[in-house]
């Protein structure tokens, strides 16, 4: 015990003066492995106040062997933490067992969550697809209204008056889903193309191109499609080394996002062929 709290060259009566009044350096400072029980029997044992000490050495006896056998000594608070990690200490085939089990619990109610969120994820995109169909519909219905008798005022309406008055409708009706307004754009746009109004038609495929943009996000394929739609049309008005450049990007993008052998990846090698065109 001399040697515990103080050095040799301490003569004996300071020694026991330092063990009657000093309080020992705990064992887990001199070394980690002696924290817990140990330290806490040795710290038990050597307490100033003796109510505090073990009654005898029956009881310090009685602790070592509760220590060596794994179950909570009496030095130590009975903690609901500390009772567990002696319980655990004895028993570690069953708590491994028991992590095991709880972690497999675990895992499958995590499983279970996932799977009931992306069946609602399918439910609400099922959903927003029947909305779109639906409004997809009632817009192509106000389409072909604009060529009613009542709306032509008795004359008969050219196709190019019929896509801009469906144009005009529209732009005017505002209860429409952004990706069906988008689809709307781009049919009109395909529409005006082919009866050669070009200019028309890009305004039509950039409306298509920034509702979708802004909808479903760069990299989609209507995105990339409505891009390279406008992008072609553009060429028609515009050759330039600069519209060339942009137009290579537009197709490197196609071909990292859809693949090489997606339809819009094609025509955007197209759309570069035309832009190379008159570019010198």
């Amino acid at each position: 015990l001399v040697a515990a709290f103080l050095g040799k060259e301490h003569q004996l009566l300071e020694a026991l003066d330092a063990i009657k009044n000093k309080e020992a350096t705990p064992l887990g400072r001199i070394n980690p492995a002696w924290r817990g029980d140990i330290e806490a029997i040795v710290t038990k044992a050597l307490e100033k106040d003796a109510d505090r000490r073990y009654q005898s050495a029956a009881d310090l006896a009685d602790d070592i062997r509760r220590h060596l056998q794994g179950v909570p000594v009496h030095a130590r608070p009975l903690t609901r933490r500390y009772q567990l990690s002696r319980f655990a200490a004895r028993n570690k085939s069953l708590v491994a067992a028991a992590c095991a089990l709880s972690l497999a619990i675990m895992l499958g109610v995590v499983g279970t969550a996932w799977q009931a969120v992306r069946a609602t994820r399918a439910a609400t995109l099922a959903t927003q697809q029947a909305q779109r169909a639906q409004q997809t519909s009632e817009v192509l219905r106000r389409m072909i209204a604009g060529g009613t008798p009542q709306v032509a005022e008795g004359r008969e309406l050219t196709v190019r008056e019929m896509l801009v008055a469906s144009a005009q409708e529209l732009k005017q009706t505002s209860d429409i889903d952004p990706v069906v307004r988008a689809s709307t754009h781009a049919l009109l746009g395909h529409m005006f193309y082919t009866i050669a109004r070009k200019s028309e038609s890009l305004e039509q495929w950039q409306a298509a191109f920034d509702l979708y943009s802004t909808t479903l996000g760069p990299q989609h394929a209507d995105t990339l499609t409505a891009e390279v739609e406008r992008g072609m049309l553009v060429s028609v008005f515009e050759r330039s080394e600069k519209h060339e450049k942009y137009m290579r990007d537009v197709m490197a993008r196609c071909n990292a996002a859809l693949g090489p052998d997606h339809p819009t990846s094609i025509l955007a090698e197209s759309a570069v062929s035309i832009a190379v065109g008159d570019v010198s």
